[in-house]
């Protein structure tokens, strides 16, 4: 349903900041793409806290490399640790919102 030249991944995968952003297009989200080796919903809901402060305009973006150092496949990546990610989040967006 997106254009292909808007992901520009691979054919069987897609490069997000943080796993849900789009590095280029700060407007386009996908949450809950992941090929997780924990449960589903509670990784979405992580994703979807770290959202929130973006859509209030409270979220302050980092630079073009630090988007760029947190960008990643999100399905070649299994998320095996789902704590840390969760723990990582927190720690991004007490870090970025103002």
């Amino acid at each position: 349903f997106l254009d292909e030249g808007i992901l520009r991944g691979s054919h069987d995968d897609v490069a997000l900041y943080r796993g849900v952003m789009h590095p280029e297009f700060h407007d386009l989200f996908i949450v809950g793409l992941f090929r997780p080796l924990c449960a589903f919903w509670p990784r979405t809901e992580q994703q979807v806290r770290w959202l929130v402060p973006i859509l209030q305009g409270r979220y302050r973006m980092p630079g073009a490399r630090g988007i760029a150092r947190w960008t990643y496949p999100v399905l070649k990546v299994p998320t095996s640790n789902c704590t840390f990610y969760a723990y990582d989040l927190r720690r991004d967006t007490t870090k970025r919102c103002r």
